[in-house]
């Protein structure tokens, strides 16, 4: 077997292409071994649960989106979703493998999950999560690749290589891939390549046509709706953190104090306020200032004041930097291409949200909506019938020769012709 990477990304396993669920169960090692590697699988109430160390410190739990079904999450809120299996791992392997489970489970880190022992991953195939755990907890036993599918090993080798490879792309790129992803009807791609764009790009987003054939580009409705949906993380960011009628509001005699300290520990961020930093020319990325944001560190000026003392950080900041972040997962071709069997004016009326139960990614409302303003959608007759009108009073004036009048005198020399 090949050696494995010095780190393992857990976003590239979470990327990987949909695969059936196959528990792997390990063949029990030779006896002859004096210490041999431990990993088991056991069941509980139909719920695989696997050991890959015994003395581990983090379980992850693997579900699979559904929107029927709901569970909750290790953070105590529901989620739409179903959990097929649970994984003990090394929180101490995680952090020394993989760079970002360093940053996301670090004890002195700033993120929700810094001090958490169960972590809930998006994952279909974990058999080949379970694959490289047992690499990375060098607990791999030979005779258990007989009871290991191909397929499993494929995946986990895609996982080592980088799973959805876009990451690996600059934002140059992916908007170079814009159109590609489009023309050849890749779902999953054109969602991660206008995720990304909508997150990484540093203002307008425009896509790259890097050959010499101008007519190849999205239409013009894409675009729109792919930047409007970049203005609404912006917002979202800026409705979350906010709360200066708190201040206002406030009875106690410290508010001010309180308010410049919280103003001054935006500041501090380098990122606030948002009008500075995501307009001109020097704009910063929506995924910078949701980085930069996580810095975010109020010292309390009065720690007797209810409004005060409170940890803005922790019940302010840092949620609205974890919803803003999971917001908006790109945009749906299906949802863009389905004008034939929606009600589309019921859609405008009432701006409903009908899922993604036949859509080939899963995703939000926040998709649904963005995508659907980027639909395709067929001109009704009252809009052909405008059309024709047009072409047809264009003619005309290029006939008589008033293509170059303006309205008025339009208007008196078709009167005097006995047009008007």
């Amino acid at each position: 077997m090949a050696t494995p990477p010095s780190s393992l990304e857990l976003n590239s396993l979470a990327q990987l292409t949909d695969s059936q669920v196959l528990p792997m169960i390990a063949t029990p090692p030779d006896s002859s071994d004096p210490n041999p590697p431990i990993t088991s699988t056991s069941t509980i109430e139909g719920l695989p649960q696997i050991t890959i160390d015994p003395a581990g410190d983090l379980v992850l739990r693997f579900y699979i989106n559904s929107a029927s079904k709901v569970f909750t999450a290790a953070n105590g809120k529901e989620m739409r979703g179903e959990i097929v299996a649970t994984m003990k791992v090394s929180k101490k392997v995680m952090i020394e493998n993989s760079a970002p489970s360093m940053a996301m489970l670090n004890p002195s880190g700033t993120w929700a999950e810094s001090g958490a022992t169960t972590l809930d991953l998006c994952h279909e195939n974990v058999a080949a999560v379970e694959l490289w755990m047992k690499v990375l907890h060098d607990s791999v036993v030979e005779d258990s690749f007989k009871t290991t599918s191909i397929e499993t090993i494929w995946i986990a080798i895609e996982a080592m290589n980088g799973g959805n490879r876009l990451y690996k792309f600059s934002v140059d790129d992916l908007r170079q891939l814009m159109y590609l992803c489009h023309e050849f009807d890749d779902a999953r791609g054109f969602a991660d390549v206008t995720r990304r764009l909508a997150y990484e790009n540093e203002g307008h987003i425009a896509e790259k046509n890097p050959t010499r054939f101008r007519h190849l580009h999205l239409q013009q409705r894409i675009i729109g709706g792919l930047n409007a949906a970049r203005g609404n993380l912006k917002s979202k960011i800026h409705q979350g953190i906010y709360i200066n009628r708190r201040f206002l509001a406030s009875g106690c005699s410290c508010k001010k104090d309180g308010f410049v300290a919280y103003e001054l520990a935006l500041d501090k961020t380098g990122v606030w306020p948002l009008e500075e930093v995501l307009t001109g020319k020097y704009q910063l990325s929506i995924q910078k200032v949701l980085d930069d944001l996580r810095n975010f560190e109020y010292d309390s000026p009065n720690q007797t004041c209810g409004l005060c003392k409170e940890d803005f950080g922790k019940a302010v900041v840092r949620p609205t930097v974890n919803s803003t972040q999971h917001s908006f997962d790109g945009l749906c071709l299906d949802c863009m291409d389905l004008a034939g069997r929606r009600d589309w004016d019921r859609d405008y009326d009432n701006h409903r949200y009908i899922g993604s139960e036949n859509c080939r990614i899963y995703h939000g409302q926040p998709s649904f909506y963005f995508s659907w303003i980027a639909r395709k959608q067929q001109p009704d007759y009252y809009e052909r019938e405008r059309d024709t009108r047009k072409r047809k009073m264009g003619d005309e004036e290029e006939t008589f020769g008033l293509t170059d009048l303006n309205s008025r005198e339009r208007k008196i020399l078709k009167t005097r012709s006995g047009r008007g």
